[in-house]
């Protein structure tokens, strides 16, 4: 898939998800991309990848998924480029560890 250099994108291991689980996410980050306007940030995505879906039931449909069989997100990694440089953001969930990288 070819998607704009200057768009968000989400990623995430679509073969643990039914296709209505799969529609529901992309609405919540279609939704959540466009609440954020113009000026979004590395900041408020990762704040997507920690809170989207919080208000659906189903904890195994939520961006942070959680399965009762032990199933769920391990890590979140977020990816800024912009002309003054590349940053990148990767939250360890299971040790409860952030780390932010410049990148060349």
């Amino acid at each position: 898939m070819n998607y704009p250099a200057d768009q968000p994108h989400l990623w995430s291991s679509s073969t643990l998800y039914d296709a209505p689980a799969r529609a529901m996410r992309r609405q919540w980050f279609a939704e959540a991309v466009e609440r954020m306007g113009g000026s979004r940030s590395l900041e408020q995505l990762i704040e997507f990848h920690r809170h989207g879906g919080e208000h659906y039931a189903d904890p195994s449909k939520r961006i942070l998924m959680d399965r009762p069989e032990g199933l769920g997100t391990v890590c979140t990694v977020g990816v800024e480029r912009k002309a003054e440089g590349t940053r990148m953001y990767f939250h360890d969930i299971g040790a409860g560890k952030e780390q932010w990288s410049e990148l060349p």
